[in-house]
């Protein structure tokens, strides 16, 4: 074999041995970049993963919120409701006649009567001709309707004014009220 020869053959030998590396390293950056890639959309999807928990927490954290101002809403107008209710109903006992205010106070007397030995009554100064009694009558402006009667030592005081009566009312009967309104 020729000096020629022996170069050409250590020349072929070395670009086989070249491409078999080439090759190998072309292989081995394909292996390299598929795991890189694997691990790029599998980060990817851990990554989405945690933006839509997130997403969906904030979701139901807004739903949350929109339904309890839902119902703030509701509570504040079912009260504003109730409330002009008992508005009205006052209004309408203003309007009550003469003869029908002086049959209420009257019934409103006999009832306490039976509780205490009346001495005082406290009425509106406008209520004052509606009560037949030969008892003290004072004229109390605080009270709109109604009276608030007192016994002689002045220790025991029943009070039929309407407010508080009407305040009794909303005490004891809302809930059932709110039921037949709003159920």
């Amino acid at each position: 074999m020729s000096l020629h020869q022996l170069k050409e053959e250590i020349v072929k030998h070395a670009e086989e041995e070249a491409r078999k590396i080439t090759e190998e390293a072309h292989k081995k950056e394909t292996e390299i970049l598929s795991v890189k890639k694997e691990a790029l959309r599998k980060k990817e999807d851990e990554k989405a993963e945690i933006i839509e928990k997130e997403l969906n927490a904030l979701e139901r954290r807004e739903i949350a919120a929109m339904t309890v101002e839902t119902r703030k809403y509701l509570y504040e107008k079912k009260t504003e409701i109730m409330e002009n209710i008992f508005k009205k109903a006052e209004e309408e006992l203003h309007k009550l006649s003469k003869k029908e205010k002086t049959a209420i106070i009257n019934a409103l007397l006999r009832k306490a009567s039976k509780e205490i030995e009346i001495s005082t009554i406290y009425c509106n100064s406008s209520d004052k001709g509606f009560v037949r009694t030969s008892t003290e009558i004072i004229a109390d402006e605080n009270i709109t309707a109604g009276i608030i009667v007192e016994n002689k030592d002045k220790t025991i005081r029943i009070d039929y004014s309407l407010e508080n009566t009407m305040q009794q009312l909303r005490e004891q009967k809302l809930q059932e009220i709110a039921y037949t309104l709003f159920e």
